[in-house]
């Protein structure tokens, strides 16, 4: 019955990918969008693994409806995501057809196989040369979790890897993505949402099992809810979890350690305290249209035991609110001041005699200006937590 009602569907193109003419209500049905290859994924995959299973009727309506949604479409339009390299559409949309090539169509996949490769070394090619994706990290997981999953379709079939997938920046990318993974969640650096993301172990799994040497299986406790689509999580994705159990404590914690990405201007560093990431803002960059940038801190739970004064300007706190970090902040016991500069507070009324600071400026003007000690220190040295 799941499978006739999404057969019955009139289309798997969200709206919102398919508007034409917003004035005219026209749409454009000759497209392949994200869901449009990721139901076509979830079909085929269904289709090969339970063929015997099904019945006539279902396996020639989800052939002739791939056929005519997903394969012809492919093979007679180009989109917009293969001129404009580097986004998770890239690699979910390529990896999506191209695993259903090689579920139904095989006999095809050498006519696609170029042009399907051709969209994996773009996603790759939009990936900074740091390692970073501009993304953010759930949609690196999102986007390199396809692209993977093809991989490794494309590997069970023909015992090979190409040879994109062996690159340094690959190397660099799965490092990325480790060392993103801070206080018990990933760092945010975009759109991705603010509050409580977290890693997906299916997608992680395929990862470890197309790169076992490279890729090391994040922390246990870090595992997010697997609260995916039905078609996001294609049978070959819900096998890994299963796996996923067996290889939960296979790997380590990570040690404390600092990254940082020049191309990207991404700074992240994690100590036993707490954690800290901060990137600079571009509006160019693929969801994350922010000139101010973004910046995470946890505390890990933990409850300052100094007090934590954070002056800032009136925007970067509106940022902070909307993406959760004022809640963070304030939990642990810091306070935020707006719009004006330590040297000029009464911070000398306020019945302190030593304070500690990051900024050499404030270390220079504040015993003459407020005729108060001052420890100037790297912000983990001055930070100390109950």
């Amino acid at each position: 019955d799941i499978i006739a009602s999404i057969c019955d569907e009139y289309t798997w193109i969200w709206p919102a990918h398919s508007l034409k003419d917003k004035e005219k209500g026209e749409f454009n049905y000759q497209t392949i969008d994200l869901y449009n290859a990721q139901t076509a994924l979830c079909l085929s995959e269904t289709y090969h693994i339970f063929e015997d299973k099904l019945s006539f009727d279902i396996k020639y309506r989800i052939k002739d409806l791939i056929k005519k949604r997903v394969i012809d479409v492919f093979e007679n339009n180009t989109f917009w995501y293969e001129t404009k390299f580097g986004t998770n559409w890239t690699s979910v949309c390529g990896g999506s057809v191209g695993c259903t090539y090689l579920y139904l169509f095989p006999e095809r996949f050498v006519l696609v196989k170029d042009r399907l490769f051709a969209l994996c070394e773009d996603y790759i090619r939009g990936i900074h040369d740091d390692g970073v994706c501009e993304e953010g990290t759930s949609y690196w997981l999102y986007g390199f979790g396809f692209l993977s999953i093809f991989i490794e379709l494309y590997k069970e079939k023909f015992n090979e890897i190409p040879g994109f997938m062996e690159s340094e920046k690959i190397n660099k990318t799965l490092d990325y993505y480790l060392h993103s993974m801070i206080g018990g969640k990933n760092i945010q650096i975009g759109d991705e949402g603010y509050k409580d993301v977290k890693n997906y172990p299916p997608y992680e799994v395929i990862i470890k099992k197309l790169f076992p040497d490279k890729f090391m299986l994040p922390d246990y406790d870090f595992v997010g809810q697997c609260n995916y689509d039905a078609r996001v999580l294609s049978v070959r994705v819900l096998d890994s979890i299963g796996r996923w159990e067996k290889d939960k404590k296979r790997d380590n914690k990570k040690d404390e350690f600092s990254r940082y990405y020049n191309n990207s201007q991404l700074f992240i560093l994690n100590s036993k305290k707490y954690a800290f990431s901060v990137k600079g803002g571009n509006n160019q960059e693929m969801h994350n249209h922010n000139d101010i940038g973004a910046f995470t801190l946890l505390v890990k739970g933990k409850k300052i035991k100094n007090e934590l004064w954070i002056c800032s300007s009136i925007s970067v706190k509106a940022a902070a609110d909307r993406m959760g970090y004022t809640k963070t902040i304030e939990q642990a016991g810091g306070h935020i001041v707006l719009d004006t500069c330590m040297v000029v507070a009464p911070i000398e009324q306020m019945g302190y005699k030593v304070i500690g600071v990051n900024s050499a400026k404030a270390a220079n003007y504040v015993p003459s200006m407020c005729g108060l000690k001052v420890i100037y220190n790297d912000i983990e040295n001055l930070l100390d937590f109950e």
